[in-house]
């Protein structure tokens, strides 16, 4: 996961603009695969909201800019 998210990251440099900006939100730190997932890969009701907050900060943030 890390060297994909780091290659996204390199990826969206390349690619935003000011007119089309890419925003990466990172899901991955912070979210435990035990207690966030009902089968170990879907994200369960905890999960869920985990992800929700991180994409309405960055949402929040974009909207702000």
């Amino acid at each position: 996961i890390r060297s994909y998210n780091t290659a996204m990251g390199k990826w969206a440099e390349g690619k935003t603009t000011a007119r089309s900006p890419i925003i990466l939100v990172d899901v991955n730190l912070g979210f435990n695969c035990t207690t966030m997932t009902r089968d170990g890969k879907h994200p369960n009701e905890a999960g869920d909201q985990f992800m929700a907050e991180r994409y309405f900060d960055a949402i929040q943030r974009a909207l702000a800019a």
